[in-house]
Protein backbone atom coordinates (compact mmCIF):
# COMPACT_ATOMS: atom_id res chain seq x y z
CA UNK A 1 0.00 0.00 0.00
CA UNK A 2 1.28 3.32 -0.87
CA UNK A 3 -0.83 6.78 -0.46
CA UNK A 4 0.03 10.35 -0.89
CA UNK A 5 -1.97 13.24 0.85
CA UNK A 6 -1.59 16.67 0.16
CA UNK A 7 -0.90 18.84 3.29
CA UNK A 8 -2.77 21.93 3.42
CA UNK A 9 -0.72 25.47 3.79
CA UNK A 10 2.80 23.45 2.49
CA UNK A 11 4.50 22.04 -0.38
CA UNK A 12 4.78 18.87 1.24
CA UNK A 13 3.14 15.45 0.60
CA UNK A 14 2.71 12.76 3.07
CA UNK A 15 4.24 8.98 1.82
CA UNK A 16 2.30 6.72 3.36
CA UNK A 17 3.65 2.87 2.81
CA UNK A 18 2.78 -0.29 4.39
CA UNK A 19 6.10 -2.37 3.66
CA UNK A 20 7.53 -5.91 4.89
CA UNK A 21 11.41 -5.36 6.39
CA UNK A 22 13.79 -8.40 6.92
CA UNK A 23 15.06 -6.46 10.21
CA UNK A 24 17.97 -6.55 11.64
CA UNK A 25 20.68 -4.39 12.86
CA UNK A 26 19.94 -0.26 12.16
CA UNK A 27 23.39 1.58 12.39
CA UNK A 28 21.66 4.59 12.80
CA UNK A 29 19.70 4.11 16.30
CA UNK A 30 22.49 0.96 17.17
CA UNK A 31 19.20 -1.30 17.75
CA UNK A 32 18.26 -4.39 16.75
CA UNK A 33 14.48 -3.98 14.45
CA UNK A 34 11.94 -6.86 14.33
CA UNK A 35 11.56 -8.83 11.13
CA UNK A 36 7.76 -7.97 9.77
CA UNK A 37 5.29 -5.35 8.03
CA UNK A 38 5.76 -1.38 9.07
CA UNK A 39 3.75 1.45 8.55
CA UNK A 40 5.73 4.26 7.08
CA UNK A 41 4.72 8.29 7.14
CA UNK A 42 7.58 10.52 5.90
CA UNK A 43 6.70 13.88 4.37
CA UNK A 44 7.99 14.55 0.90
CA UNK A 45 7.79 17.10 -1.42
CA UNK A 46 7.08 15.86 -4.97
CA UNK A 47 7.94 17.32 -8.44
CA UNK A 48 5.73 15.50 -11.29
CA UNK A 49 6.51 16.64 -14.67
CA UNK A 50 5.22 16.86 -18.05
CA UNK A 51 6.50 14.13 -19.44
CA UNK A 52 5.62 11.71 -16.63
CA UNK A 53 9.00 12.00 -14.34
CA UNK A 54 8.54 12.31 -10.75
CA UNK A 55 11.08 13.84 -8.70
CA UNK A 56 10.69 12.88 -4.36
CA UNK A 57 12.84 14.80 -2.15
CA UNK A 58 13.08 13.94 1.69
CA UNK A 59 14.82 14.94 4.71
CA UNK A 60 16.64 12.39 6.48
CA UNK A 61 14.79 11.39 10.14
CA UNK A 62 12.28 13.32 9.03
CA UNK A 63 9.16 10.50 9.46
CA UNK A 64 7.95 8.06 11.36
CA UNK A 65 7.56 4.52 11.29
CA UNK A 66 5.67 1.68 13.22
CA UNK A 67 5.79 -2.46 13.66
CA UNK A 68 2.48 -3.62 12.69
CA UNK A 69 3.29 -7.55 12.65
CA UNK A 70 6.44 -8.88 13.69
CA UNK A 71 6.97 -11.99 11.25
CA UNK A 72 9.27 -15.09 10.20
CA UNK A 73 8.70 -14.24 6.55
CA UNK A 74 6.81 -12.45 4.29
CA UNK A 75 3.33 -13.71 3.07
CA UNK A 76 0.02 -12.54 1.46
CA UNK A 77 -2.06 -14.00 4.13
CA UNK A 78 -0.11 -11.64 6.83
CA UNK A 79 0.53 -8.74 4.08
CA UNK A 80 -3.77 -8.22 4.53
CA UNK A 81 -3.32 -8.63 7.81
CA UNK A 82 -1.15 -5.68 8.13
CA UNK A 83 -2.82 -3.53 5.66
CA UNK A 84 -6.20 -3.51 7.93
CA UNK A 85 -4.05 -2.44 10.65
CA UNK A 86 -2.17 -0.11 9.11
CA UNK A 87 -5.57 1.50 8.09
CA UNK A 88 -6.59 1.98 11.71
CA UNK A 89 -2.75 3.32 12.68
CA UNK A 90 -2.36 5.56 9.67
CA UNK A 91 -4.25 8.97 10.78
CA UNK A 92 -2.54 8.96 13.98
CA UNK A 93 0.70 8.69 12.83
CA UNK A 94 -0.09 10.97 9.81
CA UNK A 95 -0.96 13.62 12.42
CA UNK A 96 2.07 13.03 14.39
CA UNK A 97 4.33 14.01 11.13
CA UNK A 98 1.89 17.04 10.27
CA UNK A 99 2.84 18.44 13.60
CA UNK A 100 5.75 18.08 13.86
CA UNK A 101 6.07 19.86 9.74
CA UNK A 102 4.19 22.86 11.44
CA UNK A 103 6.03 23.60 14.11
CA UNK A 104 8.94 23.35 11.97
CA UNK A 105 7.29 25.43 9.51
CA UNK A 106 6.56 28.16 12.53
Amino acid sequence: MKNYTKIEGTNYELKTVTYYHKGGMNYFTSRVEPRGYYLSVTPVQVERRPDGIVFESFAAFSGIKQLLIECKRKSNKIEEQAENIAISKMFDLEQFVISQIKNKIK
